[in-house]
Protein backbone atom coordinates (compact mmCIF):
# COMPACT_ATOMS: atom_id res chain seq x y z
CA UNK A 1 0.00 0.00 0.00
CA UNK A 2 2.87 2.84 1.07
CA UNK A 3 4.63 1.64 -2.71
CA UNK A 4 0.97 2.37 -4.50
CA UNK A 5 0.89 5.48 -2.43
CA UNK A 6 4.38 6.32 -3.04
CA UNK A 7 4.57 5.89 -7.01
CA UNK A 8 0.93 7.89 -7.02
CA UNK A 9 2.77 10.72 -5.54
CA UNK A 10 5.39 10.49 -7.94
CA UNK A 11 3.14 10.51 -11.33
CA UNK A 12 1.01 12.98 -9.85
CA UNK A 13 4.13 15.47 -9.54
CA UNK A 14 5.46 14.59 -12.90
CA UNK A 15 2.53 15.30 -14.51
CA UNK A 16 1.94 18.27 -12.85
CA UNK A 17 5.85 19.25 -14.08
CA UNK A 18 4.65 18.05 -17.57
CA UNK A 19 1.87 20.54 -17.65
CA UNK A 20 3.71 23.33 -16.29
CA UNK A 21 6.66 23.12 -19.23
CA UNK A 22 3.51 22.40 -22.08
CA UNK A 23 2.09 25.66 -21.09
CA UNK A 24 5.05 28.11 -20.84
CA UNK A 25 5.61 29.93 -24.16
CA UNK A 26 9.01 28.89 -25.26
CA UNK A 27 11.61 31.88 -25.22
CA UNK A 28 9.65 33.63 -22.04
CA UNK A 29 11.33 33.55 -19.14
CA UNK A 30 13.11 30.46 -19.91
CA UNK A 31 16.66 31.94 -20.30
CA UNK A 32 19.32 30.92 -18.30
CA UNK A 33 21.28 33.75 -18.97
CA UNK A 34 21.71 36.94 -16.55
CA UNK A 35 19.96 40.10 -17.03
CA UNK A 36 22.21 42.71 -18.20
CA UNK A 37 21.07 46.74 -17.80
CA UNK A 38 21.70 48.33 -20.82
CA UNK A 39 23.62 51.39 -20.47
CA UNK A 40 24.20 54.24 -23.05
CA UNK A 41 27.29 56.40 -22.29
CA UNK A 42 27.21 59.92 -23.55
CA UNK A 43 29.41 60.44 -26.65
CA UNK A 44 31.43 63.28 -27.07
CA UNK A 45 29.58 67.00 -28.47
CA UNK A 46 32.01 67.73 -30.43
CA UNK A 47 32.41 64.21 -32.33
CA UNK A 48 28.69 64.32 -33.70
CA UNK A 49 25.83 66.13 -35.69
CA UNK A 50 23.54 68.43 -33.78
CA UNK A 51 21.00 66.70 -34.57
CA UNK A 52 22.49 63.42 -32.65
CA UNK A 53 23.65 64.58 -29.03
CA UNK A 54 20.01 64.45 -28.46
CA UNK A 55 20.28 60.70 -28.01
CA UNK A 56 23.77 59.46 -27.27
CA UNK A 57 24.60 56.04 -28.42
CA UNK A 58 26.78 53.16 -27.13
CA UNK A 59 30.30 54.00 -28.93
CA UNK A 60 30.12 51.34 -31.85
CA UNK A 61 26.66 52.28 -32.39
CA UNK A 62 26.11 55.50 -34.86
CA UNK A 63 22.78 57.12 -34.37
CA UNK A 64 20.36 57.97 -37.43
CA UNK A 65 22.33 60.95 -38.54
CA UNK A 66 24.71 58.80 -39.82
CA UNK A 67 22.30 56.25 -42.05
CA UNK A 68 21.94 58.83 -44.58
CA UNK A 69 25.19 56.55 -45.77
CA UNK A 70 22.86 53.48 -46.13
CA UNK A 71 20.00 52.78 -48.62
CA UNK A 72 16.73 50.37 -48.37
CA UNK A 73 15.60 48.94 -51.44
CA UNK A 74 13.44 45.95 -53.30
CA UNK A 75 11.36 44.86 -49.86
CA UNK A 76 9.39 41.86 -50.68
CA UNK A 77 6.48 39.65 -48.57
CA UNK A 78 4.92 37.12 -50.53
CA UNK A 79 1.59 35.41 -49.75
CA UNK A 80 2.27 32.62 -47.11
CA UNK A 81 6.02 33.96 -46.60
CA UNK A 82 7.12 34.04 -43.49
CA UNK A 83 9.93 36.09 -43.75
CA UNK A 84 10.49 40.16 -45.17
CA UNK A 85 13.26 40.43 -47.40
CA UNK A 86 15.15 44.10 -48.42
CA UNK A 87 18.44 45.13 -50.12
CA UNK A 88 20.39 47.28 -48.14
CA UNK A 89 23.65 49.03 -50.02
CA UNK A 90 26.34 50.58 -48.11
CA UNK A 91 27.69 54.31 -49.87
CA UNK A 92 30.01 55.03 -46.91
CA UNK A 93 33.75 54.47 -46.50
CA UNK A 94 33.44 52.37 -43.69
CA UNK A 95 32.51 48.63 -42.96
CA UNK A 96 28.58 48.37 -41.43
CA UNK A 97 28.05 45.12 -39.18
CA UNK A 98 24.79 45.60 -38.43
CA UNK A 99 21.76 48.45 -38.82
CA UNK A 100 18.41 48.77 -37.09
CA UNK A 101 15.19 49.42 -38.81
CA UNK A 102 12.34 50.39 -38.28
CA UNK A 103 9.37 49.06 -40.14
CA UNK A 104 6.15 51.13 -40.59
CA UNK A 105 2.88 48.74 -42.24
CA UNK A 106 0.32 50.94 -43.52
CA UNK A 107 -3.04 49.39 -45.51
CA UNK A 108 -3.73 50.76 -48.96
CA UNK A 109 -5.77 53.74 -47.18
CA UNK A 110 -2.66 55.14 -45.05
CA UNK A 111 -3.28 53.99 -41.49
CA UNK A 112 -1.08 52.23 -39.96
CA UNK A 113 -1.28 48.39 -39.15
CA UNK A 114 2.03 47.65 -37.54
CA UNK A 115 5.15 48.72 -35.97
CA UNK A 116 8.12 46.56 -35.49
CA UNK A 117 11.87 47.24 -34.91
CA UNK A 118 14.58 44.74 -36.21
CA UNK A 119 18.09 45.17 -35.59
CA UNK A 120 19.84 43.02 -38.72
CA UNK A 121 23.06 41.39 -38.12
CA UNK A 122 25.08 41.82 -41.78
CA UNK A 123 28.98 42.05 -43.36
CA UNK A 124 28.34 45.06 -45.44
CA UNK A 125 31.93 46.01 -46.65
CA UNK A 126 32.10 49.78 -48.52
CA UNK A 127 30.31 50.15 -51.83
CA UNK A 128 28.12 46.81 -51.49
CA UNK A 129 24.95 45.37 -51.29
CA UNK A 130 23.50 42.79 -49.26
CA UNK A 131 19.68 41.17 -48.71
CA UNK A 132 18.46 40.99 -45.34
CA UNK A 133 15.56 39.25 -43.86
CA UNK A 134 13.57 39.56 -40.83
CA UNK A 135 10.16 37.50 -39.62
CA UNK A 136 6.96 38.58 -40.98
CA UNK A 137 4.61 40.34 -39.31
CA UNK A 138 2.01 38.51 -40.83
CA UNK A 139 2.23 35.20 -38.86
CA UNK A 140 -0.64 34.03 -40.34
CA UNK A 141 0.26 34.78 -44.02
CA UNK A 142 -2.94 36.53 -45.36
CA UNK A 143 -1.09 39.50 -46.23
CA UNK A 144 1.35 40.64 -49.11
CA UNK A 145 3.44 43.16 -50.17
CA UNK A 146 2.01 45.74 -52.46
CA UNK A 147 4.37 45.64 -54.96
CA UNK A 148 5.41 42.29 -54.32
CA UNK A 149 3.69 39.43 -57.44
CA UNK A 150 -0.55 39.26 -56.60
CA UNK A 151 -0.65 35.39 -55.95
CA UNK A 152 -3.39 32.97 -57.58
CA UNK A 153 -6.19 32.77 -55.17
CA UNK A 154 -5.32 35.89 -53.28
CA UNK A 155 -9.17 36.99 -53.36
CA UNK A 156 -9.09 36.91 -49.30
CA UNK A 157 -5.37 38.42 -49.09
CA UNK A 158 -4.70 42.03 -47.60
CA UNK A 159 -1.93 43.78 -49.48
CA UNK A 160 0.07 46.51 -47.48
CA UNK A 161 2.66 49.00 -47.61
CA UNK A 162 5.77 49.66 -46.16
CA UNK A 163 8.08 52.23 -44.74
CA UNK A 164 11.83 51.34 -43.84
CA UNK A 165 13.64 53.57 -41.88
CA UNK A 166 16.97 52.94 -40.74
CA UNK A 167 17.59 54.00 -37.15
CA UNK A 168 20.51 53.07 -36.22
CA UNK A 169 23.99 51.10 -37.46
CA UNK A 170 27.04 49.87 -36.07
CA UNK A 171 30.29 49.68 -37.57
Amino acid sequence: MRLMLTLLVALLGVTALTAQNLTRRPGRGTSSRPKVAATVAPAPADTLPAAATVAPAPADTLPAAYADSLSISGFEKPLRSRHETFFVTNSSGSHVGSVEVEIDYRDLQGRQLHRAVHTVYCDLPPGQTRRLQVPAMDREGLMYYRLSPVPRGARHATPFDAVIRILTLTR
